[in-house]
């Protein structure tokens, strides 16, 4: 085939899965932390939205409404007619036992969590990494049938939520 379009995702890998809803190709991004919303003709973006972490796992969608989790244990309902601006969210058991300790406004931030250990360090790294998986990172990508959204998080648990 031929190119059509590309997106940059500036400072960010793409290893999430596309999926399609309307004109919109959704996916998630790395180190920017967003689910992007790219106009499937044109590439340009539609909308982003925000979470807390890296999204690695493809979104479901559910009529009107994306769901995708993030790094930080979070399960995010995102309403796709409002581009983003309305959303829910969900935690893992996992976040809500960690997040205080690990996580700067509510957000992953590599530094912070560092606790003033030299990132140069491979050691201080790993332990980064380390007390980021005590979050129950949502990394799986969820699936949605009979009314109930599933996933898996690096916590050891297969969530289910029922959708209203």
């Amino acid at each position: 085939g031929r190119l059509t379009c590309t997106y940059p995702a500036a400072n960010a890998w793409i290893v999430s899965s596309p999926v399609m809803h309307g004109d919109d190709i959704l996916f998630g991004t790395s180190d920017t932390y967003l689910l992007l919303a790219v106009n499937k003709k044109t590439g340009r973006e539609d909308f982003r939205f925000k979470t807390n972490g890296y999204v690695f796992g493809t979104a479901a969608i559910a009529g009107n409404t994306a769901y995708v989790g993030d790094f930080t244990g979070k399960m995010f309902s995102v309403d796709l007619d409002s581009k983003g601006r309305r959303w829910d969210a969900f935690a893992t058991e996992s976040r809500k036992l960690h997040a205080a300790s690990v996580l700067k406004d509510d957000t992953l931030n590599f530094s912070y969590a560092a606790k003033g250990a030299d990132l140069y360090q491979y050691a201080a790294n790993v332990q980064v990494m380390n007390d980021f998986y005590t979050l129950g990172p949502i990394v799986s990508s969820p699936v949605i049938a009979n009314g109930r959204l599933y996933f898996g998080s690096a916590d050891g648990y297969l969530y289910a939520l029922e959708l209203n």
